[in-house]
């Protein structure tokens, strides 16, 4: 029998988060540059969908870890870096600054240089936390603005952004946005404590009443002012099929709420395999950073067919 999953706010900040958003619209053979590169996650993945990866990293210790998936791993502070000088003969389809931004001191002028990393029809891909989030409102109306090791807080970070700031960074930059995307967490689903069962109803109400109090993450595409890319719209694929993960996430997070297993149905669960199935089929080529979701789905589907046919795996 299947091991049950169970709901943990934790356990879903694994699920989809700003590197599969970004990672499901680059194309198989792409040259990308991947700026702040942790633990070459992200490179690994990109290898595995047919691309090739170059790296720029502050942290010599991260580097060294990191370095064995990159074609080059650049050890620099991307704010003070000669682009031109460091990568001399290499233009790239895709330049990555995920989870970066924030953390820097000035990050329009490192956007402004971008462009000259790129090919013709190369685009950034930005991820930027949302500070408008309704735990971080929650937690200001409790007394409380605590800084954390990671996630909307994340002691390291010096700049802040709502959705305003997000398209007035591009457009200073001299960046176009083709496309913006969301990683959305529930109040309870941050690393931002928030005792909901002490706030009334009137107030989480009104704290949940802003379009983007949701938005953990936003996640975008941009390409220089008169980049044909800007006409030919070409990440649109990608747009379905990040809403079809979206869609999945979302109804995985209900079925790890217990409360809500008692209104499943068949028809439901046929939905979600349907789905799973083709976004196998699509997974064969660039959109292999999907798998682990899909396969982590699968799990959960059976378990929880065995619970409506009569099981008693919880």
């Amino acid at each position: 029998m299947p091991t049950a999953i169970r709901y943990d706010a934790q356990i879903s900040f694994d699920q989809i988060d700003s590197r599969t958003l970004a990672l499901a619209g680059i194309a198989k053979g792409s040259r990308v540059l991947d700026i702040g590169v942790g633990n070459g996650e992200v490179a690994r993945t990109l290898n595995a969908m047919g691309c090739r990866a170059w790296g720029v990293e502050y942290d010599h210790a991260i580097a060294a870890v990191a370095s064995d998936a990159y074609e080059e791993l650049v050890v620099a502070d991307v704010e003070t870096l000669d682009f031109k000088n460091a990568f001399p003969d290499t233009r790239f389809d895709v330049v990555l600054l995920l989870d970066v931004l924030e953390h820097l001191v000035n990050p329009r002028d490192v956007l402004r240089r971008v462009p000259e990393l790129l090919t013709e029809d190369g685009y950034v891909c930005i991820s930027l936390p949302n500070v408008t989030h309704a735990a971080l409102k929650l937690q200001l109306l409790g007394g409380h603005f605590s800084y954390t090791d990671e996630g909307l807080l994340d002691k390291t970070h010096l700049r802040f952004f709502d959705i305003e700031h997000v398209h007035s960074l591009v457009e200073e930059a001299g960046l176009v946005v083709l496309d913006l995307d969301r990683v959305i967490r529930q109040v309870d689903e941050t690393e931002v404590i928030v005792d909901l069962d002490a706030i009334p109803d009137e107030i989480l109400k009104t704290a949940l009443a802003h379009p983007e109090s949701l938005t953990f993450q936003f996640v975008l595409t941009a390409a220089p002012a008169g980049s044909r890319l800007i006409d030919k719209a070409p990440l649109v694929p990608a747009k379905v099929l990040q809403n079809q993960v979206r869609a999945l996430q979302d109804e995985l997070m209900n079925f790890r709420r217990p409360a809500n297993r008692r209104s499943l149905n068949p028809d439901t669960l046929n939905w979600v395999e349907d789905t799973l199935q083709h976004l196998r089929n699509r997974s064969d080529s660039h959109r292999r950073a999907i798998l682990d979701l899909v396969n982590e789905f699968q799990v959960t589907i059976q378990d929880l067919r065995e619970q409506l046919s009569g099981g008693n795996g919880s």
